[in-house]
């Protein structure tokens, strides 16, 4: 028994379902950011500290649905063939800080602390791709607090 099957029809449908994904991805990426810098201006403008905690667990929630979007958008771009890397150079301690105040809440909503042992220089300097490092390491720290 032979069977045939349309292979043309089917490529086309999994190239729609990733235009599609990338589309829902950036469809939603500006009303993020949008509430982002709203809790962020909240937070700067406000004096009581019960307020500002949990504002940061607010905007520690909206960056971790930014690192969902970004692995979205990365996933259809590889599947379209659009991926590329943006080579820069930035300091590992402002990575390694700015990843642990996003992983902050998730930590404490698990009793678990996390402390930076890092043993570089300060000023230690990284030549790759800032969002592609700070992905990887951010996953890994989410992994492991599952």
């Amino acid at each position: 028994m032979i069977i045939f099957t349309d292979t043309t029809f089917e490529r086309e449908m999994n190239e729609a379902k990733t235009r599609m994904i990338a589309s829902v991805s950036h469809g939603l990426n500006n009303p993020i950011y949008l509430v982002s810098s709203i809790l962020e201006t909240a937070r700067d403008n406000t004096q009581e500290e019960e307020t500002k905690e949990r504002l940061e667990n607010a905007i520690s929630g909206v960056n971790i649905l930014k690192h969902i979007l970004n692995d979205l958008l990365d996933y259809s771009k590889i599947l379209l063939g659009n991926f590329e890397l943006n080579i820069e150079e930035f300091f590992v301690q402002e990575l390694i800080d700015e990843i642990i105040r996003i992983v902050q809440f998730q930590a404490k909503m698990k009793n678990v602390i996390i402390e930076k042992l890092v043993f570089l220089e300060k000023d230690a300097l990284l030549n790759s791709d800032y969002k592609r490092v700070q992905n990887i390491i951010y996953n890994i720290l989410v992994t492991a607090l599952s």
